[in-house]
């Protein structure tokens, strides 16, 4: 799955979510508190059971062209996406340090907090 040049590894043969990689420029990051509410751990998984995907080849989140990032400069927190939580948002993390907002069975976000590695 890809937002831009960011990607979420997905297995090929599960479907299942691995990890997001890739290049992220946060030059365009809108500064925003970005409160949290509680966040489940668990698994997601595209497509059934993988059918239909292609290993190398990447899925756009739908809609996700459109999608605005913002940093929560305190807490590390970044929102590419909607950062609305509302009552009927789920936070799901996938990943150390990665989670996908959900509304109504949509995405509405993907939220990374990146650890800088200074040599």
């Amino acid at each position: 799955m890809s937002l831009g040049t960011l990607q979420i590894e997905v297995g090929v043969e599960t479907g299942r979510l691995l990890y997001p990689w890739g290049y992220c420029p946060l030059m365009n990051c809108e500064l925003k508190s970005l409160p949290m509410k509680q966040i489940d751990a668990g698994a997601i998984y595209v497509g059934s059971c993988g059918e239909g995907l292609i290993a190398g080849v990447a899925l756009e989140f739908p809609g996700s062209r459109l999608w605005r990032m913002f940093k929560d400069e305190v807490s590390g927190w970044i929102c590419i996406g909607d950062p609305a939580i509302g009552e009927n948002v789920h936070l799901i993390q996938f990943s150390t340090d990665a989670l996908l907002s959900f509304s109504e069975k949509r995405v509405t976000a993907l939220w990374i907090k990146p650890v800088l590695e200074m040599d």
